[in-house]
């Protein structure tokens, strides 16, 4: 064996952390997130009561509409979690340039790929036509959709924030503020 894998083995050994270290070590990490993914769901469940309150045509238009602009958001984790991957591993070896360029490739990457969704959501409404929705669903959708596409750029990019925190370990950061702006 060589010296340096020698050596290698030996911090790994020091650097051992209990099973009980590294429960809580998970659970300071993933109890803020899992407080901020149970306030999105109460925020969404809120929003559909909210709508639906206004009738089936406006509540079916803004459910269609939410979910085309999953299929942005949803591919957009995708970019986030190669971030989350990479900024991680210079976390981890204590190189802050890696984790500034991931981000800052990641915050462009959203940026770039939300400018090319937004002509995708400008025609909600011959979407909708083409899947089969009735037309008044699909105007009232066009409608919502013109003002709610420009909140595809911040939301893109509020991943690539949030991947950041996560792998700083600062996750509080991200409960705490969705708490504040939705309360």
């Amino acid at each position: 064996m060589s010296k340096s894998f020698e050596a290698d083995s030996a911090t790994l050994s020091k650097q051992t952390l209990s099973f009980a270290s590294h429960l809580g070590k998970t659970l300071k990490l993933g109890t803020p997130l899992i407080g901020m993914q149970l306030a999105l769901i109460a925020i969404s469940t809120t929003d559909v009561i909210m709508v639906g309150r206004l009738g089936e045509v406006p509540l079916g238009a803004v459910t269609l509409c939410g979910q085309i602009m999953h299929v942005a958001i949803f591919t957009m984790m995708g970019i986030s979690n190669a971030v989350m991957s990479i900024a991680a591993q210079g976390f981890g070896v204590e190189d802050y340039r890696i984790i500034r360029r991931s981000t800052r490739m990641g915050l462009w990457l959203g940026l770039v790929f939300g400018v090319c969704c937004l002509p995708m959501l400008w025609f909600t409404e011959d979407i909708l036509l083409g899947l089969g929705q009735p037309a008044a669903v699909a105007a009232a959708g066009e409608t919502y959709m013109r003002v709610a596409m420009f909140a595809i750029i911040p939301s893109l990019t509020v991943l690539v924030k949030r991947t950041f925190l996560s792998v700083v370990e600062h996750t509080d950061v991200l409960f705490w503020s969705k708490l504040l702006a939705k309360g």
